[in-house]
Formats: structure tokens, sequence, C-alpha cells
């Protein structure tokens, strides 16, 4: 509702308090980034996956990491998203990971036509 009424410091400052209450949850972090990028607000929506992917006891952290990577590539910045990949990969050390993360750097993905 306060989104509608465009009251966005009050939708952040929601947001924030569902993380502060809910840490370990996916869900709020993903949705406020996807606010903070959909306001242009790149650098906040950057900074807000950052804080998730640091928290060490987020539940399913696999969703915040796979969306923080998505949303890179929707803006078309390919640099961050094998960024974030080699972060992932450092601190998982899972071969499905690997795998991704090389196929992502020797095909990136074009959305342009």
């Amino acid at each position: 509702m306060e989104y509608e009424l465009a009251n966005i410091d009050r939708v952040r400052t929601l947001y924030e308090k569902f993380v502060e209450l809910f840490p370990d949850n996916p869900v709020p972090w993903i949705k406020w980034a996807e606010l903070e990028k959909n306001l242009g607000e790149n650098q906040r929506f950057r900074s807000i996956y950052d804080l998730a992917i640091a928290n060490p006891n987020l539940n399913m952290p696999e969703t915040v990491w796979r969306a923080y990577i998505d949303n890179e590539i929707d803006l078309e910045n390919f640099e961050n998203a094998r960024n974030i990949y080699e972060k992932l990969v450092e601190r998982t050390k899972h071969i499905k990971v690997k795998i991704n993360e090389s196929t992502l750097i020797s095909n990136p993905p074009s959305y342009k036509s």
C-alpha cells in the first residue's frame, strides 16, 4: 500500500524492519533489492544483496545469490555477474557452481537483439 501511495521512504523502512526481524528469510532481501533496482537505485540494490549474501544464517542462500546474478545479467552488467559467481565459487567450492561459472564466463548471455 505504501508503494502505491509513492511513499518510497516508508517502503524502505518497512523492508529494513522486516529483514531486521527475519534476517534468515531470503524473500524480503530479494524483494527489497528488486524495489531498489526498479527505482533505478542500482548501488542500493547491490548493497542490499551484498548484506544478504554476507549473512551466515540466511536460509536458502542460493536463492539470493541467483537473484543477485540474474539482476546483474538483466542490467547487462556481465562483469559484475562474473564477479558474484567468483565469490560464490570461493564460498561454496561446489562443482555445479564451478561449471555454471565457466559457462557464464565463456558464453555470457546476450539479451540484445
